[in-house]
């Protein structure tokens, strides 16, 4: 049965015996502390939350930081090693020439030819 504002009542009396009165009243008493504390309770929550992932984002940043400073470097003495072994490549010492092995190679040739053309005799 639905009772609206303003229509007479079945019965006379209260709705709920006193016991279920006082604990409702209770309750709607106590939910207006109660929901002030719940809200402060959820703002220090929620600003906790903030200040907590604020200072995983300042670490990472920090971290990030590092890392592409360090990698720059590496990159950076990497490109110089190449750098140099290109020259190295383009213009080789003399002795790591080809000419100089075939002149060696026909100098040494000689030598051997001759001592052993000498010890022959």
């Amino acid at each position: 049965m639905v009772v609206r504002e303003g229509d007479k009542v079945p019965f006379t009396g209260q709705l709920y015996d006193n016991g279920t009165s006082l604990r409702w009243a209770n309750w709607l008493f106590q939910y207006k502390f109660r929901l002030k504390a719940d809200v402060e309770l959820e703002k220090n929550k929620c600003l906790a939350e903030t200040n907590y992932l604020n200072q995983v984002v300042s670490v990472e940043r920090a971290k990030y930081a590092s890392v592409t400073k360090d990698y720059q470097g590496q990159v950076a003495k990497q490109q110089d090693t190449i750098i140099e072994l290109n020259r190295e490549l383009q213009n080789p010492p003399f002795y790591k020439t080809v000419w100089f092995g075939l002149v060696v190679g026909i100098l040494l040739t000689g030598a051997a030819v001759g001592a052993g053309y000498a010890l022959a005799k």
